[in-house]
């Protein structure tokens, strides 16, 4: 996405074999960080890219990979940020300062869900969900 035009030159996208790969890595990145979100959104990715362009991937390939979404995204934890709405007003000063680095990881979320083409400016689990939801991904996954 971040790819200058310069003037005579095409550059053609990646093809989907490259990007399948860079995101199946990304799995076992974003596992390894603990970023569970991340991790879910690339096993998303990867799936999809499979089940698009791969035509020889069997039933029980798809069923596998449609699992390992469902499952990336059902660990991811839950907010709590609701919960804590009325105990934010006694804190004070600290309440703010939780405000703020509130507000820096938020951003820092969209801008890495942006690079890595999530198609929404604030990612999550219920997001993720619904998205899984409406490609009929769960359909894939074995009773």
């Amino acid at each position: 996405r971040t790819r200058r035009k310069l003037p005579g030159v095409n550059i053609p996208p990646p093809k989907a074999k490259i990007m399948a790969a860079y995101y199946e890595k990304l799995t076992n990145l974003f596992w390894v960080s603990e970023n569970y979100l991340f991790h879910a959104f690339a096993w998303y990715k990867y799936y999809s890219l499979c089940k698009e362009y791969n035509r020889g991937m069997s039933d029980e390939m798809k069923t596998t990979q449609a699992s390992a979404v469902l499952l990336a995204t059902l660990c991811i934890p839950t907010t709590t940020s609701d919960n804590n709405k009325g105990t934010s007003k006694s804190l004070g000063r600290d309440a703010i300062q939780s405000t703020v680095e509130d507000d820096i990881a938020k951003e820092k979320m969209a801008r890495m869900a942006t690079l890595l083409g999530f198609h929404t400016r604030e990612p999550s689990r219920d997001a993720l969900l619904a998205e899984m939801r409406s490609r009929n991904i769960i359909e894939d996954v074995p009773d």
